[in-house]
């Protein structure tokens, strides 16, 4: 797994690193991030799992963006109950 690639990386300096990000909520726009060594390496040991972990991403039916409709759906086709709607949008 890599965490950042080479290219990503813009400038260091004694006191800071400095390097690209991409915003995917922000229509996949790049950005900057300027952080010091301390809060850079901080951040990328988050992403450092431990011997034997693994790390699951949750895609096909499982990922977030219309997950509900998806769950809907598939309750209908098995001619199941409707699934129980979250409880923040039961209190809107």
């Amino acid at each position: 797994m890599v965490a950042i690639t080479a290219h990503r990386f813009l400038h260091k300096d004694d006191g800071h690193i400095s390097f690209e990000y991409k915003v995917y909520t922000d229509g996949n726009m790049q950005k900057l991030m300027r952080l010091n060594h301390g809060k850079f390496l901080r951040r990328l040991e988050q992403i450092i799992l431990p011997k034997y972990f693994v790390k699951l991403q949750h895609t096909g039916y499982l990922h977030a963006k219309h997950k509900m409709e998806r769950i809907t759906a598939v309750y209908k086709q098995l001619a199941l109950p409707a699934p129980m709607q979250k409880i923040n949008t039961l209190l809107l």
